[in-house]
């Protein structure tokens, strides 16, 4: 697959998360980048976390990602669970995070449970 992107975990989850994804090869063809931003909303349509990239701690936010591998990469995205520019963490309930690869949409649900 081109790009993948998987379920959240633990779902249902309290306090943080973990998103895997994949970006296949192809991905990289021409010797380009793909620009990924990855972002969770409410219900609402709100944007509420934008989660960081594991290993490196940079918000997944029109970011160039790397790859040595040929057939493709997998990246792990980390949310603390707290409110995008605050201490206070999200309500209980059901979101949608949203991964965005050269323009192109992936949407899951996860569900934060107090």
């Amino acid at each position: 697959p081109r790009v993948e992107l998987k379920q959240n975990y633990p779902n249902p989850f309290n306090p943080a998360t973990t998103i895997p994804f994949t970006l296949g090869g192809e991905s990289w063809a021409s010797g380009r980048q793909p620009v990924v931003t990855l972002k969770v909303y409410n219900v609402l349509g709100q944007l509420v976390a934008i989660p960081v990239l594991q290993g490196s701690g940079q918000k997944l936010e029109d970011v160039s990602l790397s790859c040595a591998d040929p057939a493709g990469c997998s990246y792990t995205a980390y949310w603390d669970g707290k409110v995008l520019g605050s201490d206070r963490e999200a309500a209980s309930g059901v979101y949608l995070y949203q991964l965005v690869v050269d323009g192109r949409r992936f949407t899951k649900k996860m569900l934060i449970m107090k």
